[in-house]
């Protein structure tokens, strides 16, 4: 199912980027076109925000330039939250905060609070990065309110950045408490990749975190694994 779901955003997206124009795009899919399009448009920005960030920024402007034409808020949503997946990544934290808050109360005002909870867990990494450890914390929980019962996989991405959190503000134990939640799920559903992505990230942040209280260091450098957030 997600493989199929991939695919599908891959194909929408490459026939977006090689249209001559948003306009020409819309206009041989009119009719076809809706906020589910652009749902898709923007998973296939998060994939290839962590592959090829010009890619992925030439299909965040391509994503922006239709949705004006659509004048559609639950798409002008997506499209914002694309950009700021791209944001991030750059390391432009607080632009992309922007953003992603923009996104989430557009979402939200359409009634896609799914959609929503997933633009907001994202937000917890960049918020993190940011220093505003009480603003990311207060993020997840109003994330894990929605995706708890309805996208283990998101959830578990959520437990891991929440890991991080607690990583960062020395609470060692707290942070391998979620990395151990995240790694429930994870096992539980079998996804094998993630599975290892937050193994690695445990691991490692484990071992930093023993030399640190082992050495009497402080706490407060970015974990290991942020460079790369769920």
């Amino acid at each position: 199912m997600l493989e199929r779901k991939a695919a599908l955003s891959s194909k929408l997206a490459n026939e977006l980027v090689n249209s001559e124009t948003a306009v020409s795009f819309l206009d041989a899919h009119r009719g076809v076109v809706s906020w589910r399009s652009f749902a898709a448009l923007k998973r296939e920005v998060d994939r290839l925000v962590h592959s090829d960030l010009n890619a992925a920024s030439k299909l965040a402007d391509r994503v922006e330039q239709l949705a004006k034409l659509t004048k559609d808020p639950a798409s002008v949503a997506f499209a914002a939250a694309s950009r700021a997946r791209v944001l991030h990544l750059l390391g432009r934290h607080a632009d992309a905060n922007v953003f992603y808050e923009r996104a989430v109360k557009a979402l939200r005002k359409s009634r896609l609070s799914e959609e929503a909870a997933i633009v907001r867990k994202q937000q917890v990494d960049a918020l993190t990065h940011m220093g505003r450890y009480r603003d990311a914390l207060r993020a997840a929980q109003e994330s894990r309110r929605v995706l708890a019962p309805r996208d283990s996989v998101q959830l578990a991405q959520l437990e891991a950045n929440v890991g991080n959190i607690y990583y960062l503000l020395g609470r060692y134990k707290k942070a391998l408490e979620h990395y151990d939640r995240a790694r429930e799920v994870l096992a539980v559903r079998g996804d094998r990749k993630m599975l290892a992505l937050v193994d690695t990230s445990r691991r490692l942040q484990v071992s930093v975190a023993q030399w640190r209280q082992s050495s009497g260091c402080e706490a407060g450098s970015p974990p290991i694994s942020s460079k790369q957030p769920f």
